[in-house]
């Protein structure tokens, strides 16, 4: 848990998980048309409490079927 990491290191794990954030952030447009893609990656983005997430989820979102039955 980063509540038991201090100092150098835990500025190296915070380091790390923006640049994970940035990174999936960046795949927006590759992944858009993938429900089960944009799934995994909103929920990531949800864990790394990202402030795109929103984006993310609309897109998700949009994707989603509805039935007529």
């Amino acid at each position: 848990m980063l509540e038991d990491i201090t100092g150098e290191d835990l500025t190296s794990r915070i380091s790390s998980l923006s640049s994970t954030a940035n990174y999936l952030e960046s795949k927006l447009d590759s992944i858009k048309a993938d429900a089960y893609t944009m799934a995994i990656v909103t929920y990531a983005l949800q864990l790394l409490q990202s402030d795109r997430v929103d984006e993310f989820l609309s897109e998700l979102e949009s994707l989603q079927s509805v039935s007529d039955g």
